[in-house]
């Protein structure tokens, strides 16, 4: 396991001593983050963007440093802008998912997760994220066809069996 204070201390010296070091500010930002301390971790984020506005990752991470501190409304204008800068990582299609249901917004999330879907067809995650959407809303045939989908990549994913059945 990694030691994140020494890495914060770290991190901090070399800002200290190139205050235009970007990538020492998002590993900062990181470390903070890690060690839950989200204010502080927001900060650096900040101070990396200023540095370079068009890093797509730091604004991802800014929106999940937002996102710990409840404040999904920022952290989802931080992950659009991600997209804007980087449209084809699917991950952060999730975020946007996951932060428009935290903010009530349930066929928005849906759509960010098919958009997930359609750049990376395959993948089990954004399968499971799009299914427990859908269960939250009780749409069981649209959670079980889900299920039949995660099945046939992962023909022994428990919680896609088990959710099936709920569903049936």
């Amino acid at each position: 396991s990694k030691d994140y204070e020494a890495a914060v201390a770290a991190y901090s010296k070399a800002v200290e001593l190139d205050p235009k070091d970007q990538a020492s500010f998002a590993k900062l930002g990181r470390s903070f983050i890690e060690l839950k301390r989200f204010e502080q971790g927001l900060m650096a984020y900040e101070h990396a963007l200023q540095l370079d506005p068009k890093d797509a990752e730091v604004w991802f991470q800014r929106a999940e440093a937002l996102e710990w501190l409840d404040r999904d409304q920022d952290a989802l204008s931080s992950v659009q802008e991600a997209m804007r800068l980087k449209a084809t990582t699917p991950e952060y299609r999730v975020k946007e998912g996951m932060l428009l249901k935290n903010l009530g917004k349930p066929e928005d999330a849906l759509r960010a997760y098919d958009q997930a879907l359609r750049l990376s067809p395959r993948n089990v995650a954004v399968l499971n994220s799009k299914k427990d959407l859908l269960k939250s809303l009780k749409r069981n045939d649209d959670v079980i066809a889900v299920c039949n989908e995660i099945l046939q990549l992962a023909p022994k994913d428990r919680d896609a069996l088990i959710d099936k059945g709920s569903a049936a």
